[in-house]
């Protein structure tokens, strides 16, 4: 008997082969991701929800973080797959090791009671004291917690600060109505084209031409494509 097959296409908008994240929604009967070839996506869950259509639940969702590796200019197919993920290994993820710190082995963050964030690079580089514009005492909410993707958010007496870490990325994603201060190594800053409150911080990297690769990354994530069903195989 044939069944719906799910297919997602991937897209890189970059000249060179890149492996990021990308977020999409499965049934949540198909939770996970085969490449064309067979290959298990490392995948991480981060929340259910129902499918609604006229007001009817059609399917209950879950909302994933996957890792994958696209060809230059190029693109990928993916198939959600019902059968359970192997644990495929993924590197070094954005792990929390304690509350209020994150850490994918690239960088780690970690926030102080004032309110402020460091960063620390693994060649020992380091920034303190960097506002987020949330003034303390603060408290920390370790929100996405995964090997994939981690977040905290930092709430004050204003709008709560979002850091967010990603496998792979030598930088912190930050949603923060402010942006200022730091003490020791110099900050680079990325700023999103598309937000006055979205950024990229990391330690500043000695070569400009990194620097440029990574902030073109930011600005460019992996491209995800409208989804496809087709009558194929059986689901695994």
């Amino acid at each position: 008997m044939t069944a719906l097959t799910l297919e997602i296409e991937v897209v890189n908008p970059s000249a060179y082969e890149r492996t990021g994240l990308i977020f999409t929604e499965l049934p949540e009967s198909r939770p996970h991701l085969l490449t064309r070839a067979g290959a298990w996506v490392p995948v991480q869950w981060l929340e259910h929800g129902p499918t609604l259509v006229g007001g009817a639940v059609v399917e209950p969702v879950v909302t994933v973080a996957a890792q994958v590796t696209v060809p230059a200019a190029g693109r990928i197919v993916l198939v959600a797959s019902a059968a359970p993920a192997l644990s495929p290994g993924s590197g070094p993820g954005g792990g929390l090791p304690i509350p209020g710190v994150l850490d994918n082995g690239l960088l780690r963050v970690e926030a102080a009671p004032d309110g402020t964030i460091s960063l620390r690079a693994p060649d020992g580089r380091e920034i303190h004291g960097i506002g987020c514009g949330v003034p303390g005492p603060v408290e920390v909410d370790d929100v996405v917690r995964g090997t994939l993707v981690s977040a905290m958010e930092i709430i004050g007496g204003g709008p709560a600060a979002r850091v967010e870490l990603r496998a792979g990325e030598p930088f912190a994603r930050l949603e923060a109505g402010l942006l200022e201060g730091g003490q020791g190594a110099r900050l680079a800053v990325i700023r999103d084209p598309a937000s006055r409150t979205r950024f990229a911080v990391m330690p500043c990297p000695g070569d400009e031409s990194v620097f440029a690769r990574l902030a073109g990354e930011y600005r460019h994530d992996l491209l995800v494509m409208p989804r496809s069903e087709r009558r194929g195989a059986p689901s695994q």
